[in-house]
């Protein structure tokens, strides 16, 4: 049971660090917003749920929302994969009715559905008429809403990497975690080779796709716990709480290694260099060979 909610607690600060959500601290616009549809729903639980691969977990809900949604953990599964509304009345075993329920799919920013808004009433007051979708579903639009404006506010539009904002809200929450665990907190700064000189010898388009795949891939080399943010114009920067107690220095060695020699096109069929050294050198060159200095 301590395993289960261990794993349970692990995966909703995953869930909360994708939504760039504290996770020492429920978010007030999504508890508010999650208070008033049930409230003005007529139910007595709501919640705001995410899948983490075969689980759910909640992010926002009401007082005593952890007793029934539950039971619509198989239903509201299958709603993230239809992407379907749902209403009706659970029932339990011998067929008595124990509630009413809706379920309705949350959108993430870029259009993928994350969650579900779950709400549950009393078996007598079906949730299933015109007039509860559509307020149900405007309450739906407000949590997509505020999950935007917070993806907004804390991510670089270029990269989609995590900005400063995000960065000074998360350090003192990774320092505390640090010292609560006694491990390791490790920071690295990834620097571009002559970045500017291939900026502005390839255009600042093809700098940018640089960039942007540079994330791409510091990102998949990522795991959990770890947050990239970009630095300056030209380069990454990576927070990580070391919980295996791995050496940082060798994990830096690692992200040089696993990210350099690697290469795309850029428009025109030019070699982009990719940020590593081997093709940034390769326009570095390119560059001296015209007279740019």
């Amino acid at each position: 049971m301590n395993s289960n909610h261990s794993k349970l607690i692990e995966l909703r600060d995953l869930a909360l660090q994708n939504l760039g959500l504290p996770a020492e601290q429920s978010d007030y616009n999504l508890a508010r917003i999650i208070g008033l549809a049930a409230r003005a729903a007529g139910c007595r639980d709501a919640a705001f749920l995410v899948q983490q691969g075969e689980l759910l977990v909640p992010i926002s809900e009401t007082a005593s929302a952890a007793t029934t949604w539950p039971r619509l953990t198989d239903l509201s599964l299958g709603v993230i994969d239809s992407t379907e509304t749902r209403f009706g009345i659970a029932t339990e075993e011998g067929g008595v009715a124990a509630m009413s329920y809706g379920v309705l799919p949350v959108y993430s920013p870029d259009q993928r559905v994350i969650g579900v808004l779950v709400v549950c009433g009393e078996p007598a007051s079906p949730l299933d008429d015109a007039e509860h979708f559509r307020l149900l579903n405007a309450y739906v639009r407000l949590i997509e809403d505020s999950l935007l404006l917070r993806s907004l506010s804390i991510r670089d539009p270029l990269t989609n990497l995590f900005n400063r904002r995000y960065l000074e809200q998360q350090s003192g929450i990774e320092w505390r975690r640090a010292m609560r665990l006694q491990v390791p907190l490790s920071f690295a700064a990834i620097d571009v080779d002559h970045f500017k000189r291939y900026n502005d010898s390839a255009g600042h388009h093809a700098g940018d796709l640089a960039l942007v795949r540079l994330a791409e891939l510091i990102s998949a080399q990522c795991r959990r716990g770890r947050y990239r943010l970009p630095l300056g114009g030209r380069g990454v920067r990576a927070a990580d709480a070391d919980h295996d107690g791995r050496s940082r220095a060798g994990r830096g060695r690692a992200y040089s290694q696993r990210v350099g020699g690697r290469g795309h096109r850029a428009p025109g069929n030019r070699w982009c260099a990719d940020p590593v050294r081997r093709h940034c050198h390769r326009q570095h060159r390119r560059a001296a060979r015209i007279g740019i200095r």
